[in-house]
Protein backbone atom coordinates (compact mmCIF):
# COMPACT_ATOMS: atom_id res chain seq x y z
CA UNK A 1 0.00 0.00 0.00
CA UNK A 2 1.44 3.10 -0.77
CA UNK A 3 1.81 6.23 2.15
CA UNK A 4 0.54 9.84 1.21
CA UNK A 5 1.51 12.57 2.64
CA UNK A 6 -1.09 15.06 3.73
CA UNK A 7 0.59 18.83 2.35
CA UNK A 8 -2.29 21.16 2.82
CA UNK A 9 -6.06 21.96 2.66
CA UNK A 10 -8.07 23.27 -0.04
CA UNK A 11 -11.69 24.57 -0.57
CA UNK A 12 -12.29 21.56 2.44
CA UNK A 13 -10.42 18.70 0.73
CA UNK A 14 -6.94 17.32 1.90
CA UNK A 15 -4.03 17.85 -0.65
CA UNK A 16 -2.27 14.70 -0.22
CA UNK A 17 1.24 13.32 -2.23
CA UNK A 18 3.67 10.39 -2.40
CA UNK A 19 7.02 9.38 -2.55
CA UNK A 20 7.00 10.03 -6.22
CA UNK A 21 5.89 13.75 -6.23
CA UNK A 22 2.56 12.40 -7.46
CA UNK A 23 -0.56 14.58 -5.64
CA UNK A 24 -4.12 13.67 -4.49
CA UNK A 25 -6.89 15.48 -3.68
CA UNK A 26 -9.70 13.64 -1.33
CA UNK A 27 -12.79 15.70 -0.36
CA UNK A 28 -13.54 15.56 3.92
CA UNK A 29 -17.05 14.81 3.79
CA UNK A 30 -19.18 13.45 6.53
CA UNK A 31 -18.80 9.63 5.91
CA UNK A 32 -14.93 10.92 6.36
CA UNK A 33 -15.41 12.79 9.37
CA UNK A 34 -17.85 10.33 11.00
CA UNK A 35 -15.20 7.28 10.41
CA UNK A 36 -12.00 9.59 11.59
CA UNK A 37 -14.17 10.25 15.11
CA UNK A 38 -15.13 5.92 15.30
CA UNK A 39 -11.42 5.05 14.99
CA UNK A 40 -10.30 7.75 17.63
CA UNK A 41 -10.16 5.67 20.82
CA UNK A 42 -12.48 6.99 23.51
CA UNK A 43 -11.61 9.25 26.25
CA UNK A 44 -11.36 8.19 30.48
CA UNK A 45 -14.47 9.00 31.75
CA UNK A 46 -13.98 12.32 33.68
CA UNK A 47 -15.19 12.69 37.34
CA UNK A 48 -18.36 15.19 37.77
CA UNK A 49 -19.49 17.04 41.08
CA UNK A 50 -22.01 15.33 42.58
CA UNK A 51 -24.73 17.66 43.22
CA UNK A 52 -24.32 17.11 47.27
CA UNK A 53 -20.80 18.28 46.74
CA UNK A 54 -21.53 21.51 45.01
CA UNK A 55 -24.21 22.10 47.63
CA UNK A 56 -21.82 21.67 50.61
CA UNK A 57 -19.48 23.87 49.13
CA UNK A 58 -22.22 26.29 48.92
CA UNK A 59 -23.77 25.71 51.87
CA UNK A 60 -20.05 26.32 53.76
CA UNK A 61 -20.35 29.79 51.98
CA UNK A 62 -19.25 29.56 48.57
CA UNK A 63 -21.14 31.31 45.27
CA UNK A 64 -21.57 29.41 41.97
CA UNK A 65 -18.90 31.20 41.09
CA UNK A 66 -16.57 30.60 43.15
CA UNK A 67 -17.32 26.76 43.14
CA UNK A 68 -17.16 26.95 38.95
CA UNK A 69 -14.18 28.79 39.54
CA UNK A 70 -12.35 26.46 41.59
CA UNK A 71 -13.65 23.16 40.53
CA UNK A 72 -13.72 24.01 36.61
CA UNK A 73 -17.02 22.36 36.29
CA UNK A 74 -19.12 24.59 34.32
CA UNK A 75 -20.82 27.49 35.74
CA UNK A 76 -24.79 26.78 34.65
CA UNK A 77 -24.06 23.10 35.82
CA UNK A 78 -23.58 24.51 39.48
CA UNK A 79 -26.39 27.03 39.53
CA UNK A 80 -28.97 23.82 39.18
CA UNK A 81 -28.17 22.57 42.50
CA UNK A 82 -27.48 25.85 44.00
CA UNK A 83 -31.23 27.34 44.77
CA UNK A 84 -31.98 25.02 47.47
CA UNK A 85 -29.30 25.97 49.47
CA UNK A 86 -29.30 29.44 48.73
CA UNK A 87 -32.65 29.27 50.37
CA UNK A 88 -31.57 27.14 53.43
CA UNK A 89 -29.15 29.83 54.19
CA UNK A 90 -31.37 32.68 53.84
CA UNK A 91 -33.97 30.71 55.92
CA UNK A 92 -31.14 30.19 58.64
CA UNK A 93 -30.98 33.60 59.02
CA UNK A 94 -34.51 34.68 59.36
CA UNK A 95 -34.51 31.95 62.09
CA UNK A 96 -31.85 33.50 63.94
CA UNK A 97 -33.25 37.33 63.85
CA UNK A 98 -36.79 35.66 64.92
CA UNK A 99 -35.30 33.66 67.81
CA UNK A 100 -37.13 35.30 71.19
CA UNK A 101 -34.96 36.62 73.71
CA UNK A 102 -35.73 37.81 77.52
CA UNK A 103 -33.95 41.41 78.68
CA UNK A 104 -33.07 41.01 82.39
CA UNK A 105 -34.38 44.51 82.90
CA UNK A 106 -37.80 44.22 83.33
CA UNK A 107 -38.51 47.67 82.70
CA UNK A 108 -36.25 47.65 79.17
CA UNK A 109 -38.87 48.77 76.02
CA UNK A 110 -37.15 45.95 74.37
CA UNK A 111 -37.91 43.46 76.97
CA UNK A 112 -41.51 42.75 75.63
CA UNK A 113 -41.93 40.51 72.29
CA UNK A 114 -38.30 41.13 71.39
CA UNK A 115 -36.31 38.90 68.95
CA UNK A 116 -32.86 38.99 68.93
CA UNK A 117 -33.41 40.52 65.25
CA UNK A 118 -35.03 43.60 67.06
CA UNK A 119 -32.70 44.00 69.69
CA UNK A 120 -29.37 43.94 67.28
CA UNK A 121 -31.12 46.68 64.75
CA UNK A 122 -31.89 48.54 67.99
CA UNK A 123 -28.27 48.31 69.25
CA UNK A 124 -27.13 49.32 65.47
CA UNK A 125 -29.72 52.56 65.12
CA UNK A 126 -27.95 53.15 68.48
CA UNK A 127 -24.48 53.20 67.02
CA UNK A 128 -26.04 55.32 64.05
CA UNK A 129 -25.03 52.06 61.71
CA UNK A 130 -25.41 51.90 57.89
CA UNK A 131 -25.09 49.05 55.56
CA UNK A 132 -26.66 46.57 57.78
CA UNK A 133 -26.17 43.02 55.86
CA UNK A 134 -26.82 39.40 57.31
CA UNK A 135 -24.93 36.23 56.17
CA UNK A 136 -25.03 32.50 56.99
CA UNK A 137 -22.61 29.88 56.27
CA UNK A 138 -22.48 26.23 58.03
CA UNK A 139 -18.81 25.26 58.74
CA UNK A 140 -17.34 21.95 57.39
CA UNK A 141 -18.33 19.54 61.08
CA UNK A 142 -19.36 22.21 62.92
CA UNK A 143 -22.67 24.22 63.19
CA UNK A 144 -24.64 27.46 61.63
CA UNK A 145 -22.65 31.13 61.69
CA UNK A 146 -24.40 34.34 61.18
CA UNK A 147 -22.58 37.19 60.12
CA UNK A 148 -23.87 40.82 60.31
CA UNK A 149 -21.79 43.09 58.61
CA UNK A 150 -22.38 46.94 59.18
CA UNK A 151 -20.48 50.44 58.90
CA UNK A 152 -19.94 52.52 62.33
CA UNK A 153 -18.36 55.57 62.65
CA UNK A 154 -17.03 55.21 59.22
CA UNK A 155 -15.12 51.48 60.43
CA UNK A 156 -16.49 48.73 58.77
CA UNK A 157 -17.34 45.73 61.39
CA UNK A 158 -18.09 42.16 61.51
CA UNK A 159 -19.68 40.42 63.72
CA UNK A 160 -20.79 36.82 64.14
CA UNK A 161 -22.68 34.65 66.58
CA UNK A 162 -22.63 30.58 66.82
CA UNK A 163 -26.19 29.74 65.96
CA UNK A 164 -27.69 26.53 66.84
CA UNK A 165 -31.27 26.41 65.03
CA UNK A 166 -32.78 23.74 67.02
CA UNK A 167 -31.80 24.75 70.49
CA UNK A 168 -32.35 28.37 68.92
CA UNK A 169 -29.40 29.47 70.82
CA UNK A 170 -26.93 32.27 69.81
CA UNK A 171 -23.60 32.42 71.07
CA UNK A 172 -20.97 35.08 70.12
CA UNK A 173 -17.97 34.50 68.38
CA UNK A 174 -15.77 37.48 68.07
CA UNK A 175 -15.87 40.69 70.19
CA UNK A 176 -18.21 43.14 67.62
CA UNK A 177 -20.88 40.37 68.62
CA UNK A 178 -20.01 40.68 72.12
CA UNK A 179 -20.37 44.44 71.94
CA UNK A 180 -23.57 44.52 70.16
CA UNK A 181 -25.24 41.75 72.53
CA UNK A 182 -24.39 43.66 75.78
CA UNK A 183 -27.02 45.90 78.23
CA UNK A 184 -26.41 49.25 78.81
CA UNK A 185 -25.05 52.03 76.97
CA UNK A 186 -22.73 50.74 73.96
CA UNK A 187 -19.33 50.66 74.36
CA UNK A 188 -16.61 53.34 72.84
CA UNK A 189 -15.40 51.97 70.22
CA UNK A 190 -18.79 51.93 68.39
CA UNK A 191 -20.36 55.14 69.92
CA UNK A 192 -17.30 57.82 71.20
CA UNK A 193 -18.19 59.34 74.65
CA UNK A 194 -18.12 63.21 74.40
CA UNK A 195 -16.76 65.82 77.44
CA UNK A 196 -16.35 69.04 77.72
CA UNK A 197 -13.27 70.98 77.36
CA UNK A 198 -11.55 72.81 80.18
CA UNK A 199 -13.20 76.29 80.25
CA UNK A 200 -9.83 78.21 79.90
CA UNK A 201 -9.58 75.99 76.64
CA UNK A 202 -13.11 76.60 75.27
CA UNK A 203 -13.81 79.26 73.15
CA UNK A 204 -17.12 80.77 75.18
CA UNK A 205 -18.37 82.35 72.00
CA UNK A 206 -18.67 78.90 70.43
CA UNK A 207 -21.67 76.45 71.13
CA UNK A 208 -20.96 73.53 68.51
CA UNK A 209 -19.35 70.60 68.00
CA UNK A 210 -15.73 72.05 68.45
CA UNK A 211 -17.26 72.76 72.34
CA UNK A 212 -16.40 69.09 72.78
CA UNK A 213 -13.54 66.13 72.50
CA UNK A 214 -13.91 62.73 72.81
CA UNK A 215 -13.60 61.18 76.16
CA UNK A 216 -10.73 58.35 76.80
CA UNK A 217 -11.87 54.91 77.71
CA UNK A 218 -12.29 54.20 81.90
CA UNK A 219 -10.46 51.63 83.57
CA UNK A 220 -13.42 51.53 85.86
CA UNK A 221 -16.89 51.74 83.13
CA UNK A 222 -18.51 48.15 83.31
CA UNK A 223 -21.16 46.86 80.69
CA UNK A 224 -23.82 43.96 81.59
CA UNK A 225 -23.99 41.59 79.10
CA UNK A 226 -27.57 40.60 78.01
CA UNK A 227 -29.42 37.87 79.97
CA UNK A 228 -30.83 36.43 77.03
CA UNK A 229 -33.50 33.06 78.04
CA UNK A 230 -32.60 31.83 75.03
CA UNK A 231 -29.27 32.79 73.68
CA UNK A 232 -26.16 31.62 74.78
CA UNK A 233 -23.31 33.41 76.27
CA UNK A 234 -19.39 32.09 76.69
CA UNK A 235 -18.04 34.27 79.39
CA UNK A 236 -15.46 35.27 76.45
CA UNK A 237 -15.39 36.22 72.63
CA UNK A 238 -13.52 33.53 70.88
CA UNK A 239 -12.62 33.34 67.12
CA UNK A 240 -14.94 31.58 64.33
CA UNK A 241 -12.91 28.35 63.40
CA UNK A 242 -11.45 27.49 60.20
CA UNK A 243 -13.30 25.74 57.82
CA UNK A 244 -11.95 22.37 58.05
CA UNK A 245 -12.15 19.08 56.00
CA UNK A 246 -9.61 17.29 54.55
CA UNK A 247 -11.66 17.09 51.03
CA UNK A 248 -11.50 20.63 50.41
CA UNK A 249 -8.66 21.99 48.90
CA UNK A 250 -6.59 24.68 49.54
CA UNK A 251 -8.49 26.71 46.44
CA UNK A 252 -11.46 25.72 48.02
CA UNK A 253 -10.47 27.07 51.25
CA UNK A 254 -8.90 30.42 49.95
CA UNK A 255 -11.93 31.13 47.90
CA UNK A 256 -13.95 30.55 51.25
CA UNK A 257 -11.98 33.17 53.23
CA UNK A 258 -12.20 36.12 50.79
CA UNK A 259 -16.38 34.98 50.83
CA UNK A 260 -16.70 35.69 54.16
CA UNK A 261 -14.44 38.46 54.80
CA UNK A 262 -11.19 36.82 56.63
Amino acid sequence: MQELKVIGVENGSLLLASDDGAQYRVEVDETMQSRLRASMPEPGPLRRLAPREIQAQIRAGMTAEDVARVTGASLEYIKRFEGPVLAEREYVVESALNVPVHMAVETDPLASGATFGSVIRERLADAGATGERWASWKEQGGGWIVKLTFTAAEIARDARWGFEPKKQSLQPLNQEAVQLSQQGELPPSLIPRLRAVPLDERDDARFDSGAFAAEPDGDGSTVTPVEFTQLEFGGRAHAAEEPSGTHHTADLLEALRRRRGE
